[in-house]
């Protein structure tokens, strides 16, 4: 179990060893969690950690500091197995073809999630082989495009982590994210002054 601090660290770029460097939007989620120091918790399904990771690293101060209102929404946001993935990319895909219509890349990464959502893997490997490859490089080309193509992608960015939140929420158990929200709840008492160090 981590150790809560009096107050929660400043919100900021990148990877941080300890809280008293700052801290993106998954550490923050691990503490909340009640998880070791972490940008990748088990709270949190690791493709929306990966997508909540990205958007952190490439919205500007103001942008990420609003985005400190999804941390508890993220604890226990784990989605209801090999589904989860495929809709986070369909989610990402959908996005960054709104951004670059003609994308062959993000297409095929919409077209590969759709069919995997109709023909889930039968094993459980599949599943993680999906997760950390394919998916994760394409969450990555959306991320990319759309910080390459959108003059408002603080915006774009930012609303596209709160719908795959979002949509992993829908597919996460009732019961995971009650107990989930206790936990983080009874954390929350730091979110006064959340990041504002």
């Amino acid at each position: 179990m981590g150790q809560i601090p009096d107050q929660l660290p400043v919100i900021s770029r990148g990877r941080h060893l300890e809280p008293e460097d700052g801290g993106c939007l998954m550490e923050i989620a691990s503490l909340l969690a009640g998880e070791r120091w972490s940008d990748a918790p088990r709270c949190t399904h690791p493709l929306l950690a990966a997508v909540a990771r990205l958007v952190n690293d490439e919205v500007g101060d103001e942008a990420r500091q609003e985005l400190l209102q999804l941390v508890p929404e993220l604890v226990g946001a784990v989605g209801d197995g090999p589904a989860t993935a495929p809709a986070i990319v369909r989610t990402c895909a959908r996005v960054g073809l709104t951004i670059d219509p003609g994308s062959r890349r993000l297409r095929h990464s919409l077209a590969v999630a759709e069919d995997r959502m109709t023909h889930l893997p039968d094993t459980h490997w599949r599943d993680v082989l999906y997760t950390y490859g394919p998916a994760t490089h394409a969450i990555v080309r959306t991320i990319d495009t759309i910080v390459r193509r959108d003059r408002d992608c603080d915006e774009t960015l930012s609303a596209l982590l709160r719908e795959c939140v979002q949509v992993v929420r829908d597919r996460t158990p009732q019961r995971r994210l009650a107990s989930a929200g206790a936990a983080a709840g009874k954390r929350t008492g730091s979110l006064a002054g959340l990041g504002t160090g």
